[in-house]
């Protein structure tokens, strides 16, 4: 009976998470552009950066973006998936789940995963592409504890290269999922009420 309602959660959970997942045309406004400033955003700030301390360094490169107030996590697909896959690898599942206890410690945070591709392929099987890798790191950080209703879901196919796609360097470079980390409403409200000295 307990294996049956372990696999009903799970599929509860699995369809939470892809209704939360949305490609990048209908999600509308950029949530990770929003910048707070003051005293309420630089308490925003020494939040973000204490939870930056928690993100575990391997296979993830961390900046902070919207002067302090958010956080991008950059892990290259080649640490994900396999080529042309979007079935985590063991070694990926470790990463997540480090990941997920870290967002775990900030309740008050929204999660925005971005998966993108090179653009070697046709567009529309990277763009596809793309969103079932950016669905596959969503589903892992819900499986290892992540509440559904904080991620947002997006494939961006190769639409956004962060490097020249005639190099094998470069493609390896633009092969990535991106993961924001912002404040949500609750948080900016909290800050509001205390905001830092």
């Amino acid at each position: 009976m307990a294996k049956w309602i372990k696999l009903l959660l799970s599929c509860v959970l699995t369809c939470m998470l892809l209704a939360s997942c949305k490609t990048s045309a209908e999600s509308g406004s950029d949530a990770s552009t929003v910048i707070v400033g003051g005293k309420v955003g630089a308490a925003i700030a020494v939040k973000m950066k204490q939870l930056r301390a928690t993100i575990p360094a391997s296979a993830t490169t961390v900046e902070t973006i919207n002067r302090g107030e958010g956080l991008k996590a950059t892990i290259l697909s080649s640490q994900l998936f396999a080529p042309n896959s979007n079935r985590l690898t063991d070694s990926a599942m470790s990463t997540l789940t480090d990941l997920a206890a870290a967002l775990n410690g900030y309740p008050d945070t929204n999660i925005r995963i971005v998966a993108h591709t090179d653009k070697t392929g046709e567009d529309e099987l990277n763009r596809k592409l793309s969103e079932r890798r950016a669905m596959s790191v969503g589903k892992a950080l819900t499986d290892s504890g992540l509440d559904a209703a904080r991620l947002k879901c997006e494939g961006r196919g190769f639409n956004e290269p962060k490097a020249d796609n005639s190099t094998r360097e470069g493609r390896a470079l633009n092969r990535r999922v991106e993961i924001f980390i912002t404040p949500s409403a609750k948080m900016i409200d909290e800050a509001r009420r205390k905001p830092a000295q």
